[in-house]
Formats: structure tokens, sequence, C-alpha cells
């Protein structure tokens, strides 16, 4: 019977072992003799021999396979161990080196299977396949959401940091602060537009003025070919000069323009510059067009036949130049157009300007504020018989407004940037040609200037000047009445400044005149009932000026002479389009809870 180890209760020792297989401990003393006669058991031939166990190297012991200690001398057995990959061993790299043979050792009896990440001699090194993804377990899933939740409800009870005091900042407690996303303001609802009333279609269809050119330099020249269809004493009347009681073309040989460029002030189309593009007429005689470049700043030079806004007929010449420094380097730029009046066959016109007591026929020099936004040219002071209207506008619509305007005896064709000067100065008190100089003839001669300072112009840039000269009109009234009214627009935009001008033929001492305006329009200037400021002359003037407030078609301006006789015209004025509104969105200020706004 195989008594169990006293150490450790290993049951399985063998018999007449005296020390325990498993823990080495003592079990029992030597083995007592046998019987005398007895021989000992037999071995089954179904037993295993006992090689087949593990011989103890020390004493050559047969011990059971797998024993770790000899039961026989109580030493180690030695042990034979699979091979087997750590987890922290690097894996294998793909090699086809074929390693050499693994001595065995002598004292194991049996090889075990090799593992099967141990790599079989002729074959290459292949990496085990990895292993599979771990699974986030769905439960961890939902603790960390319900963690985080716990976090941002603590972060906004906590409020926020004060670091208004010195040393290490103290977290206060405080309310929490709300998130506020900034969102879009709702879009409102725009305000409506009033309709434009379109342009009344022109009668006649076609253009009822004309003009002439220099083709060699650009300078320009006007004339009616119908003007008035309810006139025929308007018919091919000269509107700029030409030799008097003679059919010569008025071709704008005695006006000119003068550039400023920097200090120096030559004139438009003369030999000091260049053509870019030589002055041409398009096939129907409606536009021309040149280009003259001085210094690196060209100008370009645009005569076009349009609408008129007082008249509604092709009966206006838009004299448009453009600036543009072509340049590396800023230069200073301005432009001066003089233009040689002449109406008919008057060379020694009056000019009615609005804000300027009666007609003017003496030298004018006006300047910013005082620049009225038309002025009129009469060829005869007679309203029931003016003849020719020539009216200049200067300002409002599409006009560029200028800063410095200029009437004064005409001298010249290549008169200089200041001709007013070159003839005495407005002080001299006489349109006679070439003022108090001595030269010229005889006569009555005026001209006018447009100035548009000299003004810096960076490389690039472009500046503009427009400004618009055709036929005027005044209201027609009865043949034995003294008054007129005029307008030099028939539409005005919601809050542009105008002038209404009434006419008094033969004015008498004690007159006066009155204006009636609708609530639409309201008087910046000139008292409402004014007397006459001259008697004793042939015509004369007085103006107010009024600003559009709110937007009405056809609204009615009435004037009335205190001595009998009443005008009324209409305007239609125009509201500006609405700007559509921009989406904005609100303030936001960075918080804790906030940090960046979008």
């Amino acid at each position: 019977m195989v008594a169990p180890c006293p150490n450790c209760g290993h049951p399985s020792n063998k018999p007449g072992a005296h020390f325990c297989s498993k823990c080495g401990a003592q079990i029992a003393g030597p083995t007592a003799p046998l019987p005398p006669g007895q021989q000992p058991p037999a071995q089954s031939a179904a037993q295993p021999p006992a090689s087949a166990g593990v011989k103890c190297p020390h004493c050559g012991k047969d011990n059971r396979v797998g024993a770790k200690f000899c039961v026989q001398c109580r030493q180690p057995l030695a042990q034979p161990t699979a091979p087997s990959a750590s987890p922290q061993q690097p894996m294998p790299q793909r090699t086809n080196v074929v390693p050499p043979p693994v001595p065995q050792p002598t004292h194991i009896m049996s090889q075990p299977t090799p593992s099967p990440r141990q790599p079989q001699l002729g074959t290459a090194i292949v990496p085990p396949p990895p292993p599979p993804p771990k699974k986030f377990p769905a439960m961890a899933l939902v603790g960390l959401i319900a963690m985080t939740l716990c976090l941002c409800v603590t972060l906004a009870g906590i409020g926020y940091v004060d670091t208004t005091r010195v040393g290490t900042p103290t977290l206060v407690a405080g309310p929490a602060t709300p998130v506020v996303t900034p969102t879009d303001p709702p879009t409102p609802t725009p305000a409506p537009v009033p309709t434009i009333i379109p342009t009344p279609t022109a009668n006649p269809p076609h253009p009822v003025v004309a003009m002439h050119i220099f083709t060699t330099t650009g300078r320009f020249g006007f004339q009616t070919t119908e003007g008035d269809p309810a006139k025929s004493n308007d018919n091919n009347k000269p509107l700029t000069f030409r030799q008097e009681r003679t059919t010569q073309l008025p071709n704008g040989r005695t006006s000119n323009t003068r550039v400023q460029v920097d200090t120096r002030t030559p004139l438009f189309g003369e030999g000091e510059g260049r053509f870019v593009r030589a002055p041409a007429l398009n096939p129907v005689g409606t536009e021309m067009t040149a280009v003259w470049e001085f210094n690196r700043v060209a100008f370009t030079q645009t005569v076009q036949i349009v609408q008129s806004t007082s008249t509604w007929r092709f009966d206006t010449f838009r004299v448009e130049y453009t600036a543009e420094n072509r340049d590396a380097i800023t230069h200073t730029v301005g432009l001066r157009w003089m233009i040689d009046t002449l109406i008919g066959d008057n060379d020694g016109v009056p000019f009615l300007v609005p804000g300027r007591p009666g007609l003017i026929a003496t030298p004018l020099d006006l300047r910013g504020a005082d620049i009225p936004n038309y002025v009129h040219v009469y060829e005869n002071q007679d309203i029931a018989n003016p003849g020719v209207v020539v009216q200049i506008t200067l300002s409002g619509g599409d006009a560029t407004a200028p800063d410095r305007f200029v009437i004064a005896p005409w001298c010249d064709d290549n008169a200089g940037w200041d001709f007013l000067q070159e003839v005495g100065g407005a002080a001299i008190g006489t349109m006679r040609q070439c003022g108090n100089t001595g030269k010229g003839e005889n006569k009555l001669d005026s001209a006018v200037g447009i100035y548009y300072d000299a003004k810096s112009l960076a490389p690039g840039e472009a500046r503009r000047y427009t400004t618009f000269y055709g036929l005027g009109e005044i209201s027609r009234p009865e043949l034995t009445s003294t008054l007129a009214l005029a307008l030099s627009q028939r539409q005005a935009r919601v809050g542009e400044k105008f002038y209404i001008t009434a006419l008094v033929q033969n004015p008498k001492a004690g007159q006066r005149v009155k204006i009636e305006l609708p609530p639409e329009l309201q008087r910046i200037s000139g008292d409402e009932e004014q007397a006459v400021p001259q008697v004793g002359v042939p015509l004369t003037q007085v103006s107010w000026m009024v600003q559009a407030l709110r937007a009405r078609t056809n609204a009615p301006i009435t004037i009335t002479l205190s001595s009998g006789g009443s005008q009324t015209d209409q305007i239609t004025l125009i509201a500006p389009p609405t700007p559509t509104p921009t989406r904005t969105r609100p303030p936001c200020t960075p918080s804790v809870t906030n940090p960046v706004c979008p």
C-alpha cells in the first residue's frame, strides 16, 4: 500500500519510496527486508519498463514522468521545457534564414510536440496573426458618459476664477453661467421701395442736336439741328462759338481743356502729351472718344448725346473726363474745361445763376457751396421769346460738382489755366473781349470755366469729372404774362437739393414773388415771398433752394407775382432704393462655458 506524503499529502508516490516525489519530504524509513524464501513480485508484461520514467542524474533512480524530485535521493530532477513566446517578446520578423538546429538535452527521454508559435525547420518565419481587437464593454461606455455629464454640471456650478487678486487665483463660487449660443436675428421686412417713374419717351425719338470735333486735338463744339419741336426759331443754332453770321460749323476751336498733373497744366490733345487713342466719332455721330496721356496719367475724353432731365429730348451733351494714374508713383491731378459760349449770333449772352440777383452780365467767380446745381444762358432776354435756352448742369444726378465756376471775358483759343486772372480778374466789371488787356475786338464775348481742383491720384487709381451741356426750358406763359418758372430737372431724388427760379419780365418797384411748395419739398434758402431784386431791366429773377423730403409723383410748384399772374409746374420726387438689410450676429462675450465666439 502506498502511504501518502506526511508533508503535502501527495498520494501517488511509488511503493517503497523514501521521499515524496512532489515536495521531497521523507516518507518512511528504509524498506524492511523480505522474509526468507519470498521473491519480489514479478513485473507484469503489461507494465511499462522503469526506464520509461525520468532517471535521476544523481542516484540513477527511475522516477515517474513529471516528478520534480527524486524519490530516492531528494535531488531535483531536470525538467524538459517547451519554448513559448512571451507577450513582451517582440514579434519575429519575416526572414528566409533557417535557424540552426536546437541541441537536444541528453536527459530528455521524449520530445514534446513543438509549440505552434515555434517555427519548423526549413520554413519561413511568419508572424503570428494579431490578436482580435478588444471589445469595449457597453457598460464602460455608459459609465464614461455619466462621468462626463457629472463633470459638466460641476464646472457649470463652480462659476469663474477670480484673477483680480494678487497671488494664486482663487476659485470663487457663483451662479451657473448659461451657455449662450449666438443665433441669427430674424430678417427684417424691407421697407417698400417706391416705384421709380420711367423716363418719358423722347419726342422726337432722335437727337435734335449735333457735335463737331477737331480730330487732331479732340476739341469739340455743339449746335442744334431741330431744337425744340414747338419752336421754329431755334433750328440749326450754334451752342458754342462759331464766327457770327456765317455758316461755319461750331467745331470747338476756341474752347479748350487743360489738365493739371503736379505743377504742370498742359492743353489736352496738344504736343506735350500723346494720343493713346485718337479722337473719333461713332458712325452715327452721337459719341466721341479720345485718350490722351501726359506724364503717365491717361485722360479719357467722352462726349455723348443723351436725353435731358428737363426737356426729355435728346438735346444734351454729357461731357466726361476720366483721369487714370498709370505711373508707379502718386500724382496730383486736376482739370479745367473752358467753353466759348455763343447762342445764335449772340457772343456776349447773359447768364441766369440761381442764388445771384438778376442776370449776370459781368465776371463772376464762385467756389464750393456757392456754385448752383445749374446755370441758364438765354439767347434773348424775353420770356415770351427767349430763343435758344442753354442749360449747364453742374451737380445733381450723374454730374460731378465742381470746385470752382467762372464766368469771364473770352480772349484766347489757348487760354491758360486761370483765364479770368489773365484778363484782369472778376473786379474788371466788363465782359468785353479780353477784358482790360487792350487786346481783341471791341465787343462782348463771354466764356465759362468749370474747375476740378488738383488732388492726389495714387498708382492705378482713376477719377471722373462729368458735366452736362445742352438745351434748357422755361414754363410757357401766356402771351400777356410777365412771369415764368424755370426748373432744371423734372425728377429729383429724395434728399437732393436744387433751385427753383422765377423770371420776371420788365420788373417794377414794389413787385414781390411768392412760392408755394407741397409738403414733400422743404425750402432751404430764400424767403417764401421775395421782392424783385432789380427794376428798369429787361429781365430779372428770384430763386429758392429746396430739398426733396419724400417721394411723390408730379409734386406741384406754384409761383405768384404780386401784381398779377401765376405759374405752376410739376416735379417727380423719387425715393432712393432701399438697401438690402445685412444679417448680423448679436455681440458675443467669451466666458468659461463659452470660451470661443463664432
